[in-house]
This record gives structure tokens, C-alpha cells and sequence, in this order.
């Protein structure tokens, strides 16, 4: 953790012993500790955080992604519903004579020429 040895604790510990005393070493260390556990606490949160924020991100992302792919299915499909409207409006010729074999007309008494 943060990149200390074996050999940098140990004199961490020794000169913390010189300056406060063997009384006071143990409060010392437990206050490392506290100070240590805080400071992963905080560093997971904001890992935790960030982790959250990009997956946030990249849904969003995909959810635009799939808007922009619907609204051109969308295009595609109203486009495809025009031609077969059209297509249905068309007469339908006999191709031997030219002669339209159905009419775009609603009279049935009349037939077809």
C-alpha cells in the first residue's frame, strides 16, 4: 500500500517510538490506521463513483444510439409504406393489349374496357 516496504515501516515505527515514547506508540498507530482506513474508504467511494458516472455515461450513450437507429427504421418503414401505397394505386395493365385490366374506380356497373 502507497508503495512502502517492509523496511520503511519498521523504521516508520522506530522513530515514532523515539519521538513519542513507548506509552504513547500504540495510540499512534491505531490514529495510522483510523487515518488509513479513511483514506481507502474515500478512494474506493470515488472509484465507486466514477465506475457508476461512466456506466451511467455509456447507457446513455447506447440509449441515443438506439434512438438514432429506430427514428431510421422509422424513415425506412414510412418510406417502404409509401411505394406499396403507390403500387397499390396503380391500374394493372394487361401487357398483350395496353388495357388496363382494373380501374381506379369504385363503379361496378360499368365494365371494364
Amino acid at each position: 500500500m502507497f508503495g512502502i516496504g517492509t523496511p520503511e515501516v519498521i523504521g516508520i515505527v522506530l522513530i515514532t517510538l523515539l519521538v513519542y515514547g513507548p506509552d504513547q506508540l500504540p495510540q499512534m498507530i491505531k490514529k495510522v490506521v483510523v487515518f488509513l482506513r479513511q483514506i481507502k474508504n474515500m478512494t474506493d467511494e470515488v472509484s465507486t463513483t466514477v465506475s457508476k458516472e461512466i456506466h451511467r455515461i455509456e447507457r446513455s450513450t447506447e440509449i441515443q444510439e438506439a434512438k438514432h437507429l429506430i427514428e431510421q427504421n422509422r424513415n425506412i418503414l414510412g418510406d417502404s409504406k409509401k411505394q406499396i401505397q403507390q403500387a397499390l394505386n396503380k391500374p394493372i395493365h394487361d401487357t398483350s393489349n395496353d388495357q388496363p385490366i382494373i380501374n381506379d374506380t369504385n363503379n361496378d356497373d360499368e365494365p371494364t374496357k
